[in-house]
């Protein structure tokens, strides 16, 4: 028999136990006839590698809706699904609408773990998580932006600037596209 996520259901008892665990919380608000929110029942959240990831990275917390509006109000829900992490204060740090398979929840949670230990000013373990995702996850759409943060996180670390500028760099070369490249475009006029 295959495991199951083992979903919080309470926002405050999850909010509690992510402060015992020290570990951000995974809010997912679905509603049950939405087709993306059967689909993501269906393989992403019965996928054992999304089982795993969540319990051992997040607190995982699902909620339906129609039976949560106050949840659904205080967080603007317009669409589901929708995810977000929130620190254990209850405070936002990323969100995300949509379909996600495994691989790209994984990739996203990651980044969104990473921005809120950026958020928190732990740039230390922000860096861990990052340095995980541009690992294990090369590819993924959220690479540039995981770039992009890694340059501020080392900046912030080491107060030294040519990091913001090597994130420049490494957008540039890699992903010449993306918006991520035109918002550090002036980090390629630092100078060391």
């Amino acid at each position: 028999m295959s495991e199951s996520i083992k979903w919080e259901t309470d926002l405050e008892a999850a909010l509690s136990r992510a402060n015992t665990v020290n570990l951000p919380l995974f809010l997912y608000i679905m509603n049950p006839p939405c087709p993306s929110c059967r689909q993501m029942d269906n393989s992403t959240f019965s996928d054992q590698r999304i089982i795993d990831f969540l319990r051992e990275n997040v607190v995982p917390l699902r909620v339906v809706a129609p039976e949560s509006p106050s949840i659904a109000k205080e967080f603007n829900l317009k669409r589901t699904p929708m995810w977000l992490i929130l620190s254990a204060d209850g405070k936002e740090h990323f969100r995300a609408l949509g379909f996600f398979d495994a691989d790209d929840l994984i990739a996203a949670i990651l980044l969104g773990v990473a921005k809120a230990l950026f958020d928190q000013e732990r740039f230390e373990e922000s860096l861990v998580v990052i340095d995980r995702l541009l690992a294990e996850y090369p590819t993924n759409d959220a690479i540039p932006e995981a770039v992009f943060l890694r340059g501020g996180a080392r900046f912030k670390q080491t107060r030294n600037r040519r990091h913001l500028r090597e994130s420049y760099e490494r957008l540039l070369a890699e992903h010449p596209k993306s918006p991520w490249t035109k918002r550090a475009l002036p980090y390629g006029a630092i100078q060391d």
